[in-house]
């Protein structure tokens, strides 16, 4: 793990997500390092891999970099509409990063990985109950 120090509020959401098992929705403004903390849980808390993280498109790649350089390996990111066959990958990384428009496609896939911990970056984008997207996400 690198040698980051995390700042007081950002310990405390760490915790905050420790103490809820898990089940947390962090409310920090955008900048604050979100994504660290989500980072430090899961290095704190390995029993919650393998995790999925969905998020919009364009902070997919923001995540992988966030994931190497805290937790010290790079994390599979998903891409496009084609997953291999089910059984095809024997491969079952602790962090799978996908965007949120390509889960309906991977469901099956995603299910394969066994995941412990699923995180929802921008979860607003999963507030229409009705919807292919959403309804692939639950």
């Amino acid at each position: 793990m690198a040698a980051l120090k995390l700042r007081q509020f950002q310990k405390e959401g760490v915790y905050a997500m420790e103490r809820f098992g898990g089940r947390s929705l962090l409310g920090d403004d955008c900048g604050l390092g979100k994504t660290v903390q989500v980072c430090w849980f899961l290095h704190r808390n390995p029993q919650f891999l393998p995790a999925v993280v969905t998020c919009p498109a364009s902070v997919k790649h923001g995540w992988e970099n966030e994931v190497m350089q805290n937790m010290g390996f790079r994390p599979a990111v998903l891409d496009g509409t084609r997953p291999p066959r089910p059984g095809r990958s024997k491969d079952k990384p602790p962090i799978t990063i996908l965007n949120h428009d390509i889960p309906r496609f991977w469901v099956d896939y995603l299910h394969d990985l066994g995941p412990n911990m699923l995180v929802a970056d921008e979860v607003q984008a999963f507030s229409n109950r009705a919807s292919k997207r959403t309804r692939a996400l639950r």
